[in-house]
C-alpha cells in the first residue's frame, strides 16, 4: 500500500500486517480511524466467506442427513438410509438411472438376522448378471453397506461400509 493521506486511503479487500505499518507512517495518522478501517475490512472479509460458504451449502443437496424410511422406499443417489426393519423386512429401491461412481448407503434400525432388508435395482443389475436384488440378513448384523455404481461392468457394486453397534 502506497503512503499517502490516511483519508485517501481506500479499503482493499484484504490488508496485512505491512499495510499496518505502512499506515502508522501516514502523515495525520490516526489509531481510531485505522482501527475502523481494519473492523470494516474484516467485517468485509468475514462476510464475504460468509457468503461464499451459504453459496456453497446451497448447491450441496444433502449433507450428513440420515433418513429412516419404510418398505418401499425409493433412494436417490447420495442418501444415507437406515430401513425401518424393527417389525417386518424392509425394501429400498435403488435409483434407476444411476451415473458413475454414484452411491446410496443402507442399514437396517434392527438386527438384519430379526428382519431382513432386501435392497433392489429396477433395471440395474446388483454384483452379478441378472440379479437385481441384495439381501441384507443375520450374517450382516449391524453392517451398513454402500451401493455404488459402476459404468464398465454396468452393474450395482456392494462394499460392507462400517459396522455400527446395536443397542438392545
Amino acid at each position: 500500500m502506497a503512503k499517502k493521506q490516511l483519508k485517501d486511503l481506500t479499503v482493499a479487500t484484504a490488508i496485512d500486517s505491512d499495510d499496518i505499518l505502512h499506515m502508522q507512517n501516514v502523515v495525520g495518522f490516526d489509531r481510531q480511524i485505522t482501527k475502523e478501517v481494519l473492523l470494516k475490512t474484516t467485517q468485509d472479509q468475514i462476510d464475504s466467506h460468509t457468503n461464499d460458504i451459504n453459496n456453497t451449502n446451497s448447491k450441496i443437496d444433502k449433507v450428513n442427513v440420515l433418513e429412516t424410511e419404510d418398505d418401499g422406499f425409493i433412494a436417490v443417489t447420495g442418501d444415507d438410509v437406515v430401513m425401518n426393519n424393527s417389525t417386518t423386512t424392509a425394501t429400498l429401491n435403488l435409483p434407476a438411472t444411476p451415473s458413475d461412481g454414484e452411491w446410496v448407503n443402507v442399514s437396517g434400525i434392527n438386527l438384519y438376522s430379526n428382519f431382513s432388508v432386501f435392497v433392489v435395482s429396477s433395471d440395474k443389475d446388483i454384483m452379478v448378471t441378472s440379479d437385481k436384488s441384495c439381501e441384507l440378513d443375520g450374517d450382516a448384523d449391524g453392517a451398513i453397506f454402500r451401493f455404488w455404481f459402476d459404468n464398465v461392468s454396468d452393474k450395482w457394486k456392494v462394499r460392507k461400509f462400517a459396522i455400527e453397534g446395536v443397542i438392545q
